[in-house]
């Protein structure tokens, strides 16, 4: 019993002391004569996604014109202070069904004491869930502007866990309420903003193109080698992938179906899954019983590092996704001339142009199929849409937060509180369920 006493003693020790490390820290910036931006978002590290990735890389580049502090659930709380930026860590418990963290900002009373210390100009929330709430009323408490960032089609999420269109409408009323009450919200494309106006948000739409950071990161030739020697790839294979999480909406049973169509006719390629996500063991199960499971790898969870080599090893990314609102991994992939094939009308395809940047074609796995022979067959097309694909859809996460740079400014300018200017109200969309 006293050996266990002085275990929890030293561990209070341990959370006190980082507790006095974040006040000081706070007294820093207030001090310091920057202005601050605080950023909330209901999820993080060392959970992976697309949002906490520009949640990160927007907090690193901004932290070079303004305090950031980024407000977010403390996994296993362990709130810390990053080398770039100060975290701000909030009550969560960790859901396994859904492999996310779920914050309650509002039963954290040491986070209320530091963010009442805290001096803020501006407050960017990058989800409408109980942590972005939260900063939408903290935002009208101190009459400062709080601008929102629109990642996901939240309508198909709720309609994937309810199954009830009535209760799923509910839902995103109350997603869509924190939005409308937000003086501006970022999306990354035309059909992001379509989306969104689908979903009865009513307030103004600034388009910011999302960013990469894969400066330096050229030289993989070694990292390639190591590939394909480990999978034994040879000289005349074509390599497919696909990277993000497996899940459903992201069509990666479809792939293996087209995949299945495409060796009936062209036999020479191999396909690399690789990524985490609920669905994993599912997609293990389905390559295991197709008829082409000695071509496709379920590689999981990767090192960024390897992340690399994979994308200048392939000859064509494949992202069917149905979801993305727009899907950094095919500029990601484009960084190393790899080009993306995409469905039409999808986020996944918003900024490709087809048969220059990219390929599209409509959502059924036969044409799909169709695409990716086309493509492997040939050589010199794929290589020069690989080409414009590097030169046009490349973008970093520098140039992301520069523009966000302009629109904040103008803010911490020029802003006098009101409540945002709503547009009028549409009627509720019967689609975007699924």
């Amino acid at each position: 019993m006293k050996n266990r006493t002085k275990h929890i003693n030293a561990e209070n020790y341990e959370k006190k002391k980082e507790y006095a490390q974040i006040f000081g820290a706070i007294e820093d910036l207030n001090g310091n004569g920057r202005k601050t931006i605080a950023i909330f978002c209901d999820t993080y590290y060392p959970i992976i996604d697309g949002v906490i990735q520009a949640v990160d890389n927007e907090a690193i580049c901004l932290s070079k014109y303004y305090n950031v502090v980024v407000v977010v659930p403390a996994h296993e709380g362990k709130p810390y202070i990053d080398k770039h930026y100060l975290t701000i860590g909030i009550k969560c418990v960790y859901f396994d069904f859904l492999k996310y963290d779920c914050a309650f900002p509002l039963q954290d009373n040491k986070l209320k004491k530091l963010l009442d210390a805290l001096k803020i100009d501006l407050i960017q929330i990058h989800s409408p869930f109980n942590v972005g709430a939260y900063a939408v009323k903290l935002a009208y408490k101190r009459k400062i502007p709080v601008l929102g960032y629109f990642h996901s089609q939240y309508k198909q999420d709720l309609f994937k866990a309810t199954k009830s269109k009535v209760l799923t409408d509910f839902l995103l009323a109350n997603i869509i309420s924190v939005y409308n009450k937000c003086h501006l919200v970022f999306t990354m494309n035309k059909f992001a903003e379509k989306i969104l106006r689908s979903y009865n948000y009513r307030g103004e739409i600034k388009i910011i193109r999302a960013g990469i950071d894969f400066n330096g990161q050229n030289d993989v030739t070694d990292l390639v080698q190591t590939l394909k020697d480990t999978y034994n790839i040879e000289k005349d294979c074509k390599v497919l992938m696909f990277l993000g999480r497996i899940v459903q909406q992201k069509n990666v049973f479809l792939i293996v179906e087209a995949l299945e169509i495409l060796n009936r006719t062209y036999s020479n390629f191999k396909m690399f899954f690789i990524g985490a996500g609920p669905e994993l063991n599912k997609l293990k199960k389905i390559v295991d019983n197709s008829s082409i499971k000695d071509k496709v790898y379920v590689v999981g969870k990767i090192e960024e590092e390897e992340k690399h080599g994979f994308y200048a090893l392939s000859d064509l990314f494949l992202f069917p996704s149905v979801y993305d609102t727009e899907g950094i991994v095919k500029s990601e992939a484009a960084y190393y001339g790899t080009p993306t094939i995409a469905f039409l009308g999808t986020g996944a395809g918003a900024s490709i142009k087809h048969g220059f940047n990219g390929y599209l074609c409509e959502n059924d796995v036969t044409e799909f199929a169709k695409s990716i022979e086309y493509l492997l067959r040939n050589d010199d097309i794929r290589e020069e849409i690989g080409e414009n694909a590097k030169n046009t859809l490349f973008y970093t996460w520098e140039q992301s937060s520069n523009d966000l740079k302009i629109v904040y400014d103008d803010f911490l300018e020029n802003f006098v509180f009101e409540k945002p200017k709503l547009n009028k109200k549409q009627p509720k969309s019967k689609t975007g369920y699924q």
